[in-house]
């Protein structure tokens, strides 16, 4: 073998991919390849890798052509494992199939990403050569899939959405206890174990699954259908305890959620043969994934989207002479200026980037946990009423501007239930067949619940003599810290005025969780806590509770603060919080925001409504 390093030569077409030929060995033996051009669109019979690339300094030495190439640790271990002992196997893998020096190949290689792994006979996953934990993987699948199967709650593509609260019978919420205790039982640990490979944080990898005609998963020598598993997520997305499962793991949380929908992709586009979720949903659903290169955020993610095509835009184009600041600048614009797409105004991001206007989110900085409010097609809220947005940009390419209502400024607030400290425990109390990561959420929830009553309760006229909320500030109360809405696991729906009596049971099984009661008790009243659980964990868990200037009530961003304007924008799913910029008439943006008696367009509908130009910096 040369000692030269392996050069690449430029493709002599732009529909080619090389396909990596591996050739036969032993599994300790060096590993030798050939890469060979050929057209996409007749290209056939090749396997496409999907992995992650791990630590990029640590890497191994192959031979391609000959010629010593230089790949990571991963990849390294994936090919000695598919190679074969007795004969060629073709294969795809970006890092060796694309020139990752050259960033004009690799712009016009990611582009046709979507149709490669479309394309390839079968995706292989690969998980890494570490089986610890597999051996118990296995049989625990097996069990999980009886136990889905016995609950009913596995994945059923043509079932009805959940029904209503106002639906359920005395015997299906009984069911749906029942369930969530079941599923509390199992020990889900060598389950969800699994997630906490660096495979399933991978943003390419939700491409590169839900587009493949056959998916096998491997780690080590141990392999299994990517539908077990897949199956066994959608059954416990489906599950009434699936929040206190994985909540204690935000690892496992954010991998878990990512997963199932990555699962749900995978067979929806294989029965309808084409893409089915816009963009910005996916974007959405996936932020809190990671990527070696940040301008991946949004590039891995085009060849999945319903509204995108490389045809129908100037701005968002696949670009890694682009800085990340740049990138997300441009997916900010498509969405608020070309798409008129409001929801990216919803996302939160923990750090500011260089060169990153307000308006564009920060995809490399996610605040754990968080979920927009904004951006479903539910279309549950219309705080912007039913015209359509109009979003202009300044020819500095700067600043988003837009007709809206100044409709309320922040006076108050209380911290996110995160970052509640944690009380200690009630002297006594004593539940060893509760989980302690369970104990100590709803010690921290007790707290938080009791901070937001107090500052509900505060102010002329919100309570009574022996200090409860009145009806009517109760009901503002509620309606706020559930944002409105009911959370199911495929959908949400408004709540309607029956939710306030479970809201009601709810706080009084939270604050007097910590007394002492029989075991019975804690089964009997886990019901409100198994229906407004999954809000509670979806919208609470980074967001400020907070009254405002004239006394109503708000839950907003995690960063608001007092002196902050709630806005709404012409043709806006929801307000926002708006900080001004000192000495100038513009605002930088905060975050979204839920507040009572706005959310269906009242602040711009009618006469009464104050317009003016809202400038984002």
């Amino acid at each position: 073998m040369s000692s030269d390093a392996f050069t690449y030569q430029p493709f002599k077409n732009d529909r080619h991919i090389r396909a990596l030929v591996v050739h036969p060995g032993q599994f300790d033996d060096e590993i030798n390849c050939s890469l060979h051009e050929v057209p996409l669109d007749s290209a056939s019979d090749f396997e496409a890798i999907s992995y992650a690339w791990g630590d990029i300094s640590d890497t191994r030495q192959i031979f391609v052509q000959g010629k010593r190439a230089t790949i990571t640790v991963s990849l390294y271990t994936a090919l000695k494992q598919f190679r074969r002992a007795d004969g060629d196997r073709t294969l795809w893998a970006d890092a060796l199939c694309i020139n990752q020096e050259d960033n004009d190949e690799k712009s016009a290689q990611v582009r046709m990403m979507a149709e490669v792994y479309r394309t390839a006979t079968r995706v292989l996953v690969w998980l890494g050569p570490d089986t610890d934990g597999m051996h118990d993987f296995i049989p625990a699948i097996g069990r999980a899939r009886e136990l889905i199967e016995e609950l009913g709650i596995g994945f059923d593509p043509e079932a009805h959405r959940a029904q209503g609260l106002e639906e359920l019978s005395g015997e299906e919420l009984q069911q749906q206890t029942f369930q969530r205790i079941r599923t509390l039982d199992f020990n889900w640990k060598p389950i969800l174990s699994i997630f906490h490979r660096p495979w399933f944080l991978r943003k390419w990898t939700i491409q590169e699954v839900a587009l493949a005609r056959e998916v096998s998963v491997h780690c080590g020598g141990l392999s299994f259908p990517y539908t077990d598993l897949g199956d066994v997520m959608v059954g416990l997305m489906n599950s009434p305890g699936r929040q206190h499962i994985v909540a204690h793991d935000q690892t496992s949380l954010k991998a878990f959620h990512g997963a199932a929908h990555t699962y749900w992709l995978h067979f929806s586009m294989k029965k309808k043969h084409k893409a089915v979720v816009p963009l910005s949903e996916l974007v959405m659903a996936t932020w809190q994934f990671g990527c070696t290169n940040p301008r991946d955020h949004v590039y891995s993610l085009m060849g999945l989207a319903a509204d995108y095509s490389p045809h129908d835009t100037k701005v968002l184009l696949p670009d890694y002479g682009c800085t990340p600041a740049e990138t997300f600048t441009r997916f900010a614009i498509w969405n608020l200026v070309e798409k008129q797409n409001p929801w990216v105004l919803s996302l939160q991001t923990a750090a500011p980037m260089k060169g990153l206007p307000s308006w564009a989110p920060n995809l490399t900085s996610p605040v754990e946990g968080h979920n927009p409010l904004a951006g479903d097609e539910d279309g549950l809220y219309k705080a912007g009423g039913t015209n359509k947005p109009q979003f202009t940009l300044t020819d500095d390419g700067k600043v988003v501007q837009s007709s809206g209502v100044i409709v309320d400024e922040v006076a108050e607030t209380v911290v996110p239930v995160t970052d509640v400290a944690l009380p200690p425990v009630p002297a006594g109390f004593e539940r060893p067949n509760i989980p302690a990561y369970l104990v100590q959420g709803l010690r921290r929830q007790q707290e938080w619940l009791r901070s937001c009553e107090g500052l509900a309760a505060a102010g002329s006229g919100n309570s009574t003599p022996d200090g409860k909320l009145t009806p009517a500030r109760f009901e503002e109360f509620w309606r706020t810290i559930l944002c409105g809405v009911l959370v199911y696991a495929s959908h949400r729906e408004r709540a309607d005025a029956s939710v306030g009596e479970v809201f009601s049971k709810h706080l009084a099984y939270t604050h007097s969780f910590f007394e002492q009661h029989e075991p019975s008790w804690y089964h009997e009243n886990m019901l409100s806590s198994a229906i407004l659980d999954p809000t509670l964990e979806t919208y609470s868990p980074v967001r400020r509770f907070c009254t405002t200037k004239t006394g109503r009530l708000a839950l907003a961003s995690k960063f608001a603060e007092p002196g902050d304007k709630i806005c709404v924008l012409l043709g806006t799913e929801v307000p926002l919080v708006l900080r001004p910029v000192a000495g100038s008439s513009r605002y930088r943006l905060v975050g979204d925001c839920y507040m009572q008696g706005v959310m269906d367009g009242e602040a711009v509908n009618g006469e009464a409504a104050e317009f003016e130009t809202i400038r984002l910096e």
